[in-house]
């Protein structure tokens, strides 16, 4: 009882003895206007857009019936607050001058665009905003856009900070809100004890938080940190050379590009760094040459990537540089991932771009671009041309041309004298809400035309950085050469797979050369065989002793991406697997982290032998080596399993290879999002 906060005792027997009142029933956080009340203070853990001055989704737009307009200056005021993070982790915060009594909770979806609205969430409170509790319930939010849903809590409580926390939407993260309660009523305890619930301690000042792609121990801020450790889009440096590393991650911002590629390699890179004029083509030259129409992939040799990818960390919506491909259709693969019918930029600011490169130099006559299908009104007004003969020295055409007024409707811009190079960028200008866009590329091959000399012409501008130059540079990936866009290959059977050894905490039978039972044998899809010596090589992996401490371990010659596990029982004979497990991971093979928070993700597994059962890891993780521990078994542990993820190739543009065994670690700046009384 010493240890329990007294307003938290007071809050239960306000439970048990009614001292709060019945009529406790008053809006808390807004006037009847968007001002918030005296002494209140919204803040919001993420605001999406936040670097794009003409549009506003902070948490001054976060008040019940907040309506989408425009203000005096011409900038869009969205109708309501939208995170700029797709996770379980976004929350919109109001703090009190004084504790009040809470009893119920409004909210409301977004007004005026996109049918986003919040399905699900948690009440966190707390008496000092700073030692956090959460109700255990999830309340029920909306099924629309303008309904507003009051849910009365199971028990008022008192509290002087509020969280509302997000943990199921429709499309988007985005909310209008308020608070119903009173002032806090004075009243006399009687002595008692009772069980302190669960606190979290959290820490008070702003931070600085480096943005990793691994998973790691973060202190939770009760303010809106300078860098939260999330997709929002933020400001990034772009410089004219993309540096290759690692999509998706875990816990990251959502600068970091993506690529897609079609199934041959790309040829190496052309020595020279001379920008060439545009130059007239002796004959047609009207090919599509980024994509191929009947299969809708890139064609072969042709590496597509992105400046920034939105939700880079959210698997289940793919905005990656492969969605940005003419005609593509909002759609969803087998695991119901939806893919998104656009590239969409995960910075909205003039440095984002869709790449095109080449295995060979084309010539390039005219750029057709699309918007974004199935959602949104979301679409690039304008943009500009850049090209290169080698990717690293880039010349800007100088005209800007008009792009799109709809999200379907094709336009096309006729050079207005072609150029000859590996690579292109189509740079968006101006926008319409997002930055999302499809697009390809007409011309042919260079042999088709003849070219003049290698001489820059005076209005086009050049721009040439050495590498040592590009630590801010807009982040890209590079996937296996594979028409998958969505990190799903076969990591252990796929002929895209990785390279990887397999090694485990103990073997049965291992003295016994007749009895294969090795960590090998976990492959997924392995048989019960006898092999050429007459020994029986085992159906699964399985350990010397039943026990928890067991692991199955794969090591991966470089870092790859991960996103599922897929497992099997033992194949052949006796009805062994595994029902339950968990999975550590590590990116250096030595120091192990859990996969899911706390102690890890218990990950349900198999009920017979030989049926395939995927999981997904919830947020994809980059990682070295992998271990999957069983928990609950039948008869005796044995499995056999797979990953499905990607490879990393990390290589800064110019071909020279990257000495970080793992992605660029990046810590970028991010003002505080508050709206005050």
């Amino acid at each position: 009882m010493a240890d329990m906060d007294l307003r938290t005792v007071g809050v239960f027997f306000a439970c048990f003895f009614g001292t709060i009142s019945a009529q406790c029933a008053d809006k808390l956080v807004f006037d009847s206007g968007s001002t918030p009340k005296t002494g209140v203070k919204v803040t919001t853990s993420s605001e999406y857009g936040a670097n794009d001055p003409n549009h506003v989704y902070g948490p001054s737009r976060v008040f019940l019936n907040a309506k989408e307009e425009k203000d005096a200056s011409g900038h869009t005021l969205l109708g309501g607050w939208s995170a700029a993070t797709l996770d379980t982790k976004q929350y919109v915060q109001v703090e009190f001058s004084t504790p009040k009594d809470i009893s119920a909770v409004s909210t409301q979806g977004r007004n005026g665009c996109c049918k986003q609205w919040v399905t699900k969430y948690k009440v966190q409170y707390s008496t000092d905003c700073q030692t956090w509790q959460t109700l255990p319930q999830d309340m029920t939010g909306n099924v629309d856009e303008s309904s507003v849903v009051t849910q009365t809590l199971p028990a008022p409580i008192t509290a002087k900070c509020v969280r509302i926390n997000p943990t199921a939407w429709n499309h988007h993260i985005s909310m209008r809100m308020d608070l119903i309660g009173c002032d806090v009523t004075t009243t006399t305890l009687p002595p008692t004890t009772t069980t302190q619930p669960t606190t979290v301690a959290v820490t008070t000042q702003p931070t600085t938080v480096a943005v990793t792609t691994q998973p790691t121990t973060v202190p939770v801020t009760t303010q809106p940190t300078t860098v939260p450790v999330t997709t929002q889009p933020t400001t990034v440096p772009v410089t004219t050379q993309p540096i290759t590393t690692v999509k998706p991650i875990v816990s990251t911002n959502s600068n970091q590009g993506t690529t897609v590629q079609g199934s041959a390699a790309t040829a190496g890179q052309s020595a020279t760094s001379l920008a060439i004029a545009p130059q007239k083509a002796t004959g047609s030259c009207t090919d599509h040459i980024v994509f191929d129409p009947a299969t809708k992939q890139p064609l072969n040799g042709v590496v597509v990537t992105s400046s920034t990818e939105f939700a880079a960390a959210d698997p289940t919506h793919v905005y990656s540089a492969a969605r940005g491909l003419l005609d593509t259709v909002e759609s969803k693969d087998q695991s119901g991932n939806v893919l998104i019918g656009a590239w969409a930029a995960g910075t909205l600011d003039t440095s984002q771009y869709l790449q095109v490169e080449f295995p060979t130099p084309k010539t390039i006559s005219a750029v057709a671009t699309q918007g974004r299908h199935g959602c949104c009104k979301q679409w690039v007004t304008s943009y500009k041309i850049q090209y290169s003969t080698d990717c690293n020295t880039w010349t800007t055409l100088p005209q800007t041309f008009t792009g799109n007024t709809d999200e379907d409707t094709v336009v096309n811009n006729t050079l207005t004298a072609q150029v000859t190079a590996k690579c292109i960028r189509v740079n968006p200008v101006t926008w319409n809400h997002h930055i999302a866009m499809r697009m390809d590329i007409i011309g042919c091959d260079s042999t088709q035309t003849t070219m003049a000399s290698a001489t820059t012409t005076a209005a086009a501008v050049t721009s040439s950085q050495p590498p040592s130059q590009t630590t801010s540079a807009a982040l890209t990936t590079s996937l296996p050469a594979k028409s998958n866009t969505s990190c799903g290959d076969s990591l252990l059977t796929s002929p895209y797979g990785a390279s990887f050894t397999m090694s485990a905490s103990s073997e049965k039978e291992k003295i016994d050369p007749t009895q294969v039972y090795s960590p090998d044998r976990g492959v997924l899809n392995q048989k019960e065989l006898l092999d050429t010596n007459g020994n029986l090589q085992m159906g699964a992996w399985s350990p010397d002793t039943n026990n928890v401490s067991q692991y199955l371990q794969v090591n991966f010659s470089s870092p790859v991406v991960i996103r599922d596990v897929t497992t099997q029982g033992r194949n052949g004979c006796c009805q062994d697997w595994v029902s339950q497990y968990r999975l550590e991971y590590s990116t250096d093979c030595v120091t192990w982290l859990p996969v899911g928070s706390g102690a890890g993700t218990t990950f349900t597994g198999n009920t017979d032998q030989d049926t395939p059962v995927t999981n997904s890891l919830g947020c994809v993780i980059t990682a070295k080596c992998m271990r999957l521990i069983p928990l609950v078994w039948n008869n005796n542990i044995a499995v056999r399993l797979d990953f499905t993820g990607c490879k990393i190739r990390q290589s800064p543009a110019g071909g020279a290879t990257t000495t970080a065994p793992v992605p660029v670690t990046q810590s970028v700046p991010q003002a505080a999002v508050t709206a005050q009384g």
